[in-house]
């Protein structure tokens, strides 16, 4: 099957990532449903074969996000169209397709995926798809990852007027996160892999984070502990932030926190983190 280019619009998001998996663990992700749901936390259904169907019941969405798989390459290319029904006047529909394409290149122990997402005819249809593959992909990141594929999680993100750098600053300053947390918190002044924050929510309750993983202005990762008041850690989770520009001088951050085991745990931190974001807003 061929698809008619001709009928695109001009616009496209382009996203990279780099993941911590092989090019066939990841094509074998995005050829299967099961997976697939997991992922984008909704219903899923794929026939991965060139004329093949596929299509993503997003919550907003009764029909769904339709497409057709158009190239399979094995361990390295995937394309399918994404046909979007537009509500208009009358009760009338309409269908916009664009075109998504993954490509899939080894880099050092891991992947390098290139999506494209191509056909758009205006800024803001760009624009949202922008905003939700970049928070995909980032949780992407995590499901990537055998060692964290099955455990619970849960992610947030956001534009802010607000450059990379400043965004950054709020999970590398003391200062930033003792107020969006509402609660003293202390730490090193400059950031490096070993670095650590102490997070005094209560006086039985503290969190102690270790940067893992950092690069400036860009990437953070924590080993995340929630110790009790007897010192001991009782719930030890994944914590990883990614900044990256916006259109229009802004800036974009997405968070993704892995490996609950509890519940109640999961729940807190899911408020504490849209609060914070909230508080980062103003």
């Amino acid at each position: 099957m061929t698809f008619d280019r001709l009928n695109m619009g001009p616009l496209a998001v382009t996203l990279n990532r780099v993941f911590p998996a092989s090019p066939k663990k990841i094509y074998e992700v995005w050829t299967n449903s099961t997976h697939l749901s997991k992922w984008f936390g909704c219903k899923v259904e794929s026939d991965p074969k060139v004329g093949g169907k596929i299509t993503i019941y997003f919550p907003e969405e009764i029909e769904g996000t339709k497409g057709e798989y158009i190239e399979l390459s094995p361990h390295s290319r995937i394309a399918f169209t994404w046909s979007t029904t537009v509500p208009c006047e009358n009760s009338t529909k309409i269908v916009k397709d664009t075109l998504v394409s993954i490509e899939l290149v080894p880099e050092g122990l891991g992947t390098r995926m290139c999506l494209r997402h191509e056909g758009f005819f205006d800024v803001d249809s760009q624009m949202t798809h922008m905003e939700g593959w970049s928070q995909y992909l980032d949780m992407w990141a995590i499901n990537a990852d055998e060692s964290l594929a099955d455990s619970v999680r849960i992610g947030v993100c956001d534009t802010f007027s607000k450059s990379k750098s400043e965004l950054f600053s709020f999970f590398t300053n003391p200062v930033e996160m003792s107020r969006a947390f509402g609660c003293p918190v202390s730490g090193d002044a400059k950031f490096k892999v070993g670095s650590a924050l102490k997070i005094s929510f209560s006086n039985d309750r503290i969190a102690e984070a270790i940067v893992s993983e950092f690069v400036p202005n860009e990437f953070v990762r924590f080993e995340w502990s929630e110790i009790n008041g007897e010192g001991k850690p009782v719930e030890k989770t994944d914590v990883r932030v990614r900044v990256s520009d916006w259109p229009n001088g802004k800036g974009f951050l997405s968070l993704v926190q892995n490996g609950f085991s509890a519940p109640a745990v999961k729940k807190a931190y899911s408020q504490k983190w849209v609060e914070a974001f909230e508080s980062w807003k103003k």
